[in-house]
């Protein structure tokens, strides 16, 4: 028997909501990063952006292309992206001072944990803690470039100074 429209307009709809909000978490996770936000809704380049956040070696982007080749072999796609996201997502919690256990919830749950990490109030400390090891860093609210010495962020106001 086919579903009614209704429930299927409803799972759509839900769909819909949660890859809005991963989209919008993982946004402004790399904002907070000092990378650009656009690139979580690029395909493939916001993998390799995740990567560069997580500090982990770009040629890692041929493991997620693997598990994209295997996807008619669901157990093999299915443990290498687990396998990948968990990992990845305890490198990225770290970055922001969080534990392993926030960065397995991020590899295993990444459409509630990637908006409490990009909405909440960590920092990022990767790359010397300023997310730019040359100059000034980012701001870790909206994430625009710092002048060295800045107190405040011209964007957005917000102190550039740890609490």
């Amino acid at each position: 028997m086919l579903a009614s429209s209704g429930a299927t307009s409803a799972g759509i709809s839900f769909y819909l909501v949660v890859v809005v909000v991963l989209a919008a978490g993982v946004w402004k996770v790399f904002t907070k990063a000092g990378r650009p936000g656009w690139a979580a809704i690029v395909p493939v380049y916001n993998v390799y952006v995740l990567l560069q956040i997580a500090e982990r070696p770009a040629w890692w982007l041929l493991f997620y292309v693997l598990s994209i080749f295997t996807f008619f072999v669901p157990p093999v796609s299915l443990g290498i992206a687990l396998v990948l996201g968990v990992i990845v997502g305890i490198d990225i919690a770290r970055r922001f001072g969080r534990g392993g256990a926030f960065g397995v919830g991020l590899g295993l749950l990444p459409f509630i944990f990637y908006p409490i990490l990009g909405f909440g109030s960590a920092r990022y400390q990767g790359e010397g803690g300023t997310g730019d090891p040359g100059g000034g860093g980012f701001c870790a609210h909206c994430g625009t470039p710092l002048t060295p010495g800045d107190a405040f962020c011209a964007n957005c106001g917000a102190s550039t100074t740890p609490a």
